[in-house]
């Protein structure tokens, strides 16, 4: 499992959020980043950095505790939809047009280490 960068959440050195990010995730299996790639995460990672609010995302979401044992499969399933649904509904998509199979948020908590 990848390492996480200590200065990807020190405020100290925001401005090294995006280059570290990308690493971490780059740190991940040929298979997990194929996820990312298709999800476009660099664009998001880009798109966030530029306009000054990706160090407010990563430290909100380095906040939450995604464990398995906190966090069951059904409902990361729940969690998993519910973001696919809210970034079609912005993108002016209908809800189910990108609905994964319900074994796709068990495949990423699997390969994410979660």
């Amino acid at each position: 499992m990848p390492r996480k960068p200590t200065c990807l959440y020190n405020p100290i050195l925001n401005e090294n959020i995006a280059p570290n990010l990308v690493a971490y995730i780059n740190g991940f299996s040929e298979t997990a980043r194929r996820i990312f790639e298709k999800f476009k995460f660099a664009d998001q990672i880009e798109k966030l950095d530029s306009s000054n609010r990706l160090f407010i995302n990563v430290k909100a979401m380095a906040g939450i505790d995604l464990h398995p044992d906190r966090i069951s499969n059904i409902e990361m399933g729940y969690i998993f939809e519910h973001l696919v649904m809210k970034f079609n509904a912005q993108a002016n998509e209908r809800a189910g047009d990108n609905r994964g199979a319900p074994w796709e948020s068990g495949l990423i908590l699997e390969l994410t280490g979660l």
